[in-house]
């Protein structure tokens, strides 16, 4: 039975050895399998070295400087760049992207009924991932916003208990006016809220449906970098749409909104929004009327308002409005007549400036010339001169020593130069003791201009600091509404209260405890 590994069981039941063996055994020169096989050469041993053992030999030692092997492969790394494109695309809204959320206000669509629908499985069990349907939700793309109120999963205009339907939020396009003129029926509504000049504020529509069915919407817009909601204009209930923007503003964590009417007052304003006091001038020659609700704590007191006649004079502007909104605190005796008159503005202008704008020094010395009994000191954490960006050698040259002789002028006049670091911490504690803060803003992040800018900061709400802007903006669709009582989140004042070089910071305190 020495073939019996090789042996086969016949048709016959007979035991027969497999004809490679029996060829193997005749000698035959057609011998095939492991018998024919040439035996395999002896190997050559390894030369060992004295000291050293045949595994350390065999082991190879580690590379100190190899790169770790990758995790996955090319197929990881296909993944997440694919991951990554999905992510992208979520977050750029779509030019569809606002009818599809105003279509939303009708309730659910086919959009709802397909996502809701499972996904088909695909051959190995896992989702088919390439017939998920979008989800017209999406993320907030506004650089400059908190995240938008999401819209609801199956039916956003689903009615509550008590008759008001969720808000939804849409950016203002063409689609979206559309859409929304047919919802409401309201003729001229896509005519008279296309308004090209919105764009630079990135104006949205929020629209919310009552128990009848009736949609009602507003059209809303803010600076970048800000902490309000402007309803430039209503459809429908005004009430349900301003309670709408309120819930939308809250959601947000914004401080206030307010209610811009262009209407001459044929409008009332919508119910617990109380009236803004007119401005003392403005370059609107029909200027609206505004209201505003503030969203929570205690609302700051009203000053009045006055728009800069020149580019120049937002800092002769802010220091009358400061001034005055002091006397009105009780910080001092009430002058008669208007807070700010043109001829005041170019006179406190004319003897501030450092040609064009006004530096801290400057100011304080030419306020302390123009209201004597006024108590005052400046903040300006730079020992040399400030804000010379932009000149040439000889003007620099003039501008810092006409700094130099300000300098000496507030010494003779005994008026403080703090050069200790400020902060929003600081500005907090000054305002609630009711001082008035001159300070001067670096405008890129809320108006788009790279070039420093004076504004009031005259109070304080939960979270942000409220200021009197002198300049508005008319390319951008702006009024003295969006200007008047303009609350600015903490971090973005600490961001913008810069000058040129991003570091130093100036300032003038205005009121009792500003000096000393």
């Amino acid at each position: 039975m020495e073939d019996a590994p090789d042996l086969h069981l016949a048709v016959g039941h007979e035991l027969r050895a497999h004809p490679s063996r029996r060829r193997a055994r005749r000698g035959g020169a057609r011998a095939r399998g492991p018998a024919a096989a040439a035996p395999a050469p002896p190997a050559r041993p390894r030369r060992r070295r004295r000291g050293h053992t045949a595994a350390a030999r065999r082991e190879p030692r580690p590379d100190p400087v190899a790169r770790p092997a990758r995790r996955g492969g090319a197929r990881l790394g296909q993944r997440r760049r694919h991951r990554r494109g999905r992510l992208r695309r979520a977050r750029r809204p779509s030019p569809g992207e606002g009818a599809r959320r105003v279509a939303l206000l009708a309730g659910p669509s086919r959009v709802d009924a397909d996502r809701r629908r499972p996904r088909r499985r695909g051959r190995h069990g896992r989702t088919d991932r390439r017939r998920a349907v979008p989800d017209p939700r999406g993320p907030d793309d506004r650089p400059d916003r908190r995240p938008l109120l999401r819209l609801a999963d199956a039916a956003v205009a689903a009615v509550t208990a008590d008759g008001t339907g969720a808000p939804v939020v849409a950016p203002l396009d063409d689609d979206a006016l559309a859409l929304l003129a047919a919802r409401t029926g309201e003729e001229g509504l896509a005519a008279r809220w296309s308004r090209p000049e919105l764009a630079g504020h990135r104006p949205e529509l929020v629209g919310v449906v009552d128990r009848s069915g009736r949609t009602s919407a507003a059209l809303v817009t803010a600076r970048p970098h800000t902490a309000y909601l402007k309803i430039v204009g209503t459809s429908g209930d005004a009430d349900a749409a301003a309670a709408a923007v309120v819930t939308v503003a809250a959601d947000r964590g914004l401080a206030k909104v307010v209610w811009e009417d262009r209407t001459g007052g044929e409008h009332r304003a919508p119910s617990g929004f109380t009236r803004l006091t007119p401005p003392l001038r403005t370059d609107d020659p029909r200027p609206p009327s505004g209201a505003v609700l503030w969203l929570g704590g205690r609302p700051p007191a009203e000053p009045s308002y006055y728009q800069q006649r020149t580019p120049v004079s937002c800092g002769a502007v802010a220091a009358l409005l400061g001034d005055d909104a002091l006397r009105r605190s009780g910080g001092g005796a009430a002058r008669p007549g208007p807070a700010v008159t043109p001829e005041d503005e170019t006179a406190l202008w004319a003897a501030a400036t450092n040609y064009p704008a006004c530096e801290p020094v400057g100011l304080g010395v030419a306020l302390r010339a123009a209201r004597p009994g006024t108590a005052l000191s400046v903040l300006l954490d730079a020992d040399g001169p400030v804000m010379l960006e932009g000149f040439d050698a000889e003007g620099a040259q003039w501008r810092a020593a006409r700094q130099g002789r300000s300098r000496a002028r507030a010494r003779q006049l005994g008026l403080e130069v703090d050069a200790r670091p400020s902060g929003v911490p600081a500005l907090r504690r000054m305002l609630e003791r009711g001082e008035k803060v001159l300070t001067v803003l670096w405008l890129e992040r809320m108006m788009g201009i790279a070039a420093p800018h004076w504004v009031l900061a005259h109070g304080v709400v939960a979270g942000a600091i409220v200021v009197q802007d002198p300049w508005v903006s008319d390319a951008a669709g702006e009024s003295w509404v969006d200007a008047h009582l303009l609350p600015i989140a903490d971090e973005e004042f600490d961001a913008m209260w810069r000058l040129h070089d991003g570091r130093s910071r100036g300032a003038v305190r205005l009121g009792p405890r500003a000096e000393g």
